[in-house]
């Protein structure tokens, strides 16, 4: 059975969540089938903590520290975490793997992707995820909005972090030797239907982070 949401849905949150965590559950699942040697699920790496440290190049090391002003990061109360990626893809295509649900695509992320040049390379759309930003940012917005992080200690603070994570999640592979986070986001995934389906949108993907 093939599950599908709605992002825009007006259940209770808590079981859009449910949804939206089964639908995500479900396309690991099929990955994990279409790629069984290469794919691993739920990873972290010994590099992939949310601190700034010297294995960046100066270049990303500036762009983080652009980004990291931007959204008000009070690094001095910042406790290490290991960020966990969703997957890793091993051998050629040896990239880390991000699913983007809906509450993802809030204006600080927004913040985050116009800072981002043009000459960074990524796997995805940066034109489209902020389309999705423009288009959605009033709903992910109220997700957590008055859940304050202690190094993001206002309103809006768990998002604020979340979309610096992503920032770091699509910066720190690059400087560690991986090609670009393949990322996903939930209003496609919600129109795959098949395993078949699937594998064409990695595939584009994939082709799209070669080509920049």
């Amino acid at each position: 059975k093939v599950i599908s949401v709605d992002p825009k849905v007006s259940e209770k949150k808590e079981n859009v969540l449910q949804v939206i965590a089964s639908k995500k559950h479900q396309i690991l699942d099929w990955i994990q089938e279409l790629y069984p040697k290469e794919f691993t699920r739920k990873v972290r790496f010994e590099w992939s903590d949310n601190l700034l440290n010297m294995l960046f190049s100066s270049y990303l090391n500036a762009l983080i520290g652009t980004i990291s002003k931007e959204l008000k990061w009070d690094y001095s109360k910042t406790v290490r975490q290991f960020l966990a990626f969703d997957g890793y893809f091993s051998g050629e295509m040896n990239c880390t793997l991000v699913i983007d649900e809906y509450y993802k695509f809030t204006s600080y992320r927004l913040r985050t992707l116009e800072l981002y040049p043009d000459t960074l390379r990524v796997s995805f759309s940066i034109d489209e995820y902020k389309t999705l930003c423009n288009d959605y940012q009033n709903e992910a917005n109220e997700y957590q909005k008055n859940k304050p992080r202690k190094d993001f200690d206002f309103k809006g603070g768990a998002a604020t972090k979340r979309a610096l994570y992503d920032t770091l999640m699509d910066m720190k592979p690059l400087s560690n030797g991986l090609n670009p986070t393949l990322r996903l986001h939930e209003y496609e995934l919600v129109k795959i239907n098949s395993r078949d389906s699937l594998k064409k949108l990695i595939d584009c993907r994939l082709n799209h982070k070669k080509e920049t």
